[in-house]
C-alpha cells in the first residue's frame, strides 16, 4: 500500500467519523463536510490508482467520485 493510499483511506475514515458525529448531534443524514472530505479521499485514491496504472479498482474510485459529486449537487439544488 502506498503512502498516498494510506492518506486517502485515513481521510475517508475521518469523513465517516465526522458524519457519524454530525448525525448524532444534528440528526442530519449527510453533511457537506462529509461529502467534501469523502470526495477528497476518493480523489486521492484515484490519483494513486492512476500513478500505479489504471485497474478496475481505479475505475470504481472514479465512479464513486462522480456519485459523490452528484449527491453534493443534488443536495444543494434541493436546499437552494
Amino acid at each position: 500500500m502506498t503512502t498516498l493510499m494510506l492518506a486517502a483511506l485515513a481521510i475517508i475514515g475521518l469523513a465517516w467519523l465526522m458524519q457519524l458525529l454530525n448525525a448524532w448531534k444534528h440528526g442530519r443524514s449527510l453533511s457537506d463536510t462529509f461529502l467534501l472530505t469523502y470526495g477528497i479521499g476518493t480523489a486521492l485514491l484515484l490519483v494513486d490508482g492512476a500513478q500505479t496504472g489504471f485497474s478496475a479498482i481505479t475505475w470504481i474510485y472514479l465512479i464513486t467520485l462522480l456519485i459523490v459529486a452528484l449527491v453534493y449537487i443534488r443536495i444543494h439544488r434541493t436546499q437552494g
